[in-house]
């Protein structure tokens, strides 16, 4: 296989897991006002298991972007909550990509990833969002608050997906070649 036919094969499935995201994220998620629960990250950490970090974080970006043009919720883009989604799938892709990391290793960096990306920047993010886009400041730490009952409800359930997707769908990724 030439590396044009690899390089069109790599950007097909990026396709696909933006197009699986924005689905995931857009239209089977939950959301009350203290939390968000989507299975957005189902595709992405796939795309890092399968394609490796940079192709995962642009697979973030590319549906953060997109997926707000198509269901914005009456919100107004703001780019830094896309500079979190492309973090979330380097992240991915550097726990998973060609690894089978054990669950305690798993376990510690998305404990660190709900911590750096989801707490501190999501708090942040957000913060800023409502002071500047909306209008309305809300302390940080009210912020950080919410977002900390959010994390702890879907921390496990990431936990859990994504151990059964690295122990019962990776192994099927090799026949894909990329």
């Amino acid at each position: 296989m030439n590396s044009s036919s690899l390089g069109l094969k790599k950007l097909v499935f990026m396709s696909l897991f933006v197009g699986l995201t924005i689905i995931c994220v857009r239209f089977l998620s939950f959301e009350t006002t203290v939390i968000r629960v989507s299975l957005g990250f189902v595709p992405l950490s796939a795309c890092g298991m399968l394609l490796g970090p940079l192709p995962a974080g642009i697979v973030g970006i590319v549906a953060d972007v997109l997926g707000m043009l198509i269901s914005s919720r009456g919100g107004i883009y703001f780019f830094p909550f896309g500079i979190s989604e492309f973090f979330y799938g380097v992240t991915f892709g550097l726990i998973l990509y060609k690894k089978s990391p054990s669950f305690l290793r798993l376990t510690i960096s998305l404990l660190l990833q709900f911590v750096t990306i989801n707490l501190i920047l999501g708090s942040l993010w957000i913060y800023l969002y409502n002071l500047l886009i909306i209008g309305t400041p809300k302390t940080f730490w009210l912020v950080f608050g919410s977002r900390i009952i959010s994390a702890a409800v879907q921390f496990p359930v990431q936990l859990v997906v994504i151990n059964l997707m690295k122990n019962y769908l990776a192994p099927h990724f090799g026949k894909f070649k990329l």
